[in-house]
């Protein structure tokens, strides 16, 4: 639809109800919306995950009643096989053929099960880590057996010291567990087959270890000794693979399985939302220490593309079939390598999937800092369409490519990008971007980026600029819940990082990132843990400045246009960032990925407002402008003052003197006109 047409339709329905008819508009004609309707949005995931987040998902006491989410059904009732030591001694079946859980039987409404079975509710509080439950929000979780007709999920690979602290019942990380009737819990023989007062539960590397007692000290430690004699241990009642088969007949959680014919495979928000973004994702390598000097930053692990069985290409964009799907689309099966790398796997679902175990001779080996901030700018280079800043070491990590000769990811000039950080409340010494000049750091100074004259970035000063607007101090920035505690965010800490993610993530937001295409980055922030400050971390600011509806063009997310609430270019409830969803425990985490995709997916599309001067008779009346959002099929259609003043200089006027939307809502839906084209 033009702009002309526009005008002229909303015009009519405003004025059908006048009596005398009003001189036809002049407005110049010009497309609306058009342009960059079909092009799909590229949402490039920043994972920014250590060896932390393989730590336990739930800290407190198991309660029967607390529904807990995990790969087991918690709704359900599981069994293990056995394999027979000798004539009278019966072991669990830790091969990799056999030795899974599977259901039986559905649970009580307490989540319990009784007789040969394991509550699927208590294995999940039990055996799941943080990294878990992003997996299987994400991705459907890792799929260690990935066949038609049968899909078993692993639990995280657990470090054991080889390569991080061990968590071998670490009080820090992965604490051993008890079970007992007591303050709503359950007796250990209603969760599983073990009948004992408290049951204790070790977890290492993939296994979890069983014992009546809390004395054993290693994961590798012997469950009996000469002759058969059963020793003290935590594999007293065995010890089981944490996997588990999933989206069988039984399974109940019709979210997680989609069928393929008969079948059905777990999926996450990234397979759900395949057909609506392309999707990427940038990391840090694991083979290099926290202080290692040649690696500051993040590297592209999977390039921006359709994940599905469709792609949507130029100039067209219709839909046709995908040479790089990540899954089969007859049966569901994930393929190992759709990226066509040069080693085994590839791809954005196996990477999310298998890191910590991807590696022979590195299982359970996972980054040991995160420096968020060189993370982001350096997915901001790849969105650039620039060299990452760091071009030697290897081509691969930790099983997996490193992408350091990439396609141009920005697909038209009017595509929508997005960056999506996960990651923790703060980060570790991330200060070495463009602009940065604190010195008694670990990170080095910076100049600031002169990439063009368009995108030119300095951090620091994109770092005052939000102190500035947190603080207020003078009232100019309208904010009205004021922070005087981040005035100087560019030189203070978030705790042993830095505020410069949100920073930069400002910057991207406010400003176009390359000199050929003008596309701007809504940055979305998914947090891990509780901050120590609320409202305070680098990622929540990232998402408040780096995702705000700046519907007035000002920059500021706390002014907005005429007749809008106030706060509402940043947040729709006044307190929280419509960009930022917090997951401050294990519970929170599925929620959060689902209200990141979701935001990401309904992000604003808006085009370009179109200004165009009107006339009456020959003589210049006033301004009209148009918008239009495609994501919600709405629009606005303003009318400005325009004049001259005395230095001949045209003024338009800053409130409007009607909004179509306000004129038409104030008609009875019997004045009300409706016009179509064919």
């Amino acid at each position: 639809m033009t702009v002309r047409w526009l005008l002229r339709l909303l015009l009519l329905l405003c004025c059908s109800h006048t009596a005398l008819a009003a001189p036809q508009l002049a407005v110049p004609d010009g497309e609306l919306g058009l342009a960059g309707e079909r092009t799909h949005p590229g949402m490039l995931l920043n994972l920014s995950l250590t060896f932390v987040d393989a730590g336990a998902a739930y800290r407190d006491n198991y309660r029967r009643n607390v529904e807990y989410d995990g790969y087991f059904d918690p709704r359900m009732c599981y069994s293990y096989p056995m394999a027979r030591r000798s004539a009278s001694v019966l072991l669990p079946d830790l091969s990799d053929d056999a030795g899974y859980f599977s259901i039986v039987a559905p649970a009580d409404s307490g989540h319990e099960c009784g007789g040969a079975t394991f509550s699927g509710n208590f294995l999940n509080w039990a055996s799941m880590s943080t990294l878990d439950l992003l997996r299987l929000a994400l991705t459907g979780g890792d799929r260690i057996v990935d066949r038609p007709g049968l899909t078993v999920l692993q639990r995280a690979w657990l470090p054991d010291g080889a390569f991080h602290p061990d968590f071998y019942a670490s009080t820090d990380y992965f604490p051993r567990k008890s079970v007992s009737a007591d303050d709503g819990g359950s007796a250990p023989s209603k969760v599983t087959p073990f009948d004992s007062p408290t049951l204790y539960v070790v977890s290492c590397r993939n296994r979890l270890l069983l014992a009546p007692g809390a004395k054993g000290h290693a994961c590798d430690a012997p469950r009996f000794g000469a002759g058969g004699r059963r020793l003290v241990s935590d594999k007293y009642f065995g010890e089981f693979n944490a996997r588990v088969a999933v989206c069988g007949p039984a399974d109940s959680r019709r979210t997680l399985c989609r069928a393929y014919g008969t079948d059905a495979k777990p999926e996450g928000a990234i397979q759900r939302y395949s057909a609506d973004m392309r999707t990427g994702l940038m990391s840090y390598l694991t083979e290099h220490g926290a202080d290692d000097a040649n690696l500051y930053g993040g590297v592209l692990r999977a390039p921006l593309k359709f994940v599905g069985a469709r792609r949507f290409a130029g100039p067209d964009y219709a839909a046709s079939p995908n040479p790089q799907a990540e899954w089969q689309a007859t049966n569901g099966v994930l393929l190992a390598n759709p990226d066509g790398a040069p080693g085994p796997v590839s791809g954005t679902i196996n990477y999310i999937n298998q890191l910590g175990r991807a590696q022979p001779g590195r299982m359970g080996a996972y980054k040991s800092a995160d420096p968020g901030a060189e993370l982001f700018y350096e997915g901001l280079r790849y969105l650039q369409n620039r060299a990452p800043s760091v071009t030697e070491g290897a081509a691969a990590d930790a099983g997996f490519p490193v992408w350091k000769t990439r396609a141009d990811p920005i697909m038209s000039s009017c595509q929508r990008v997005a960056i999506a950080t996960i990651g923790h409340t703060g980060f570790i010494d991330d200060r070495y971007l463009p602009g940065n000049t604190r010195v008694g750091k670990p990170d080095a100074p910076r100049a600031a980026d002169s990439y063009s004259a368009s995108a030119k970035f300095d951090v620091m000063q994109a770092a005052r600029a939000i102190g500035a607007m947190e603080a207020d101090p003078a009232g100019r920035y309208g904010n009205r819940k004021r922070r005087a505690d981040l005035f100087g965010l560019d030189t203070m800490d978030d705790g042993a990082g830095s505020y410069y993610l949100a920073a930069s993530a400002y910057r991207a937001h406010t400003s176009s990132i390359r000199p050929d295409k003008p596309p701007r980055v809504d940055s979305y922030a998914l947090e891990l843990g509780a901050p120590a400050r609320a409202a305070s971390s680098a990622l929540y600011l990232a998402a408040k400045y780096g995702a705000f509806d700046d519907r007035n063009g000002d920059g500021n997310p706390f002014i907005t246009s005429a007749g809008r609430p106030p706060d509402s270019e940043w947040s729709a409830d006044g307190a929280t960032p419509a960009g930022w969803f917090g997951a401050p425990a294990g519970a929170d985490v599925a929620p959060a990925v689902q209200g990141l995709f979701a935001a990401a997916a309904a992000s604003r599309a808006a085009a370009s407002p179109r200004t165009v001067m009107a006339t009456r008779g020959g003589a210049m009346a006033f301004v009209i402008q148009s918008s239009y959002d495609p994501a919600g099929w709405s629009g606005r259609l303003e009318r400005l003052s325009a004049s001259v003043n005395r230095r001949g200089e045209l003024e338009i006027g800053a409130v409007p003197v009607w909004e179509s939307g306000q004129l038409l809502n104030a008609l009875a839906p019997s004045a009300r006109k409706i016009f179509t084209m064919v």
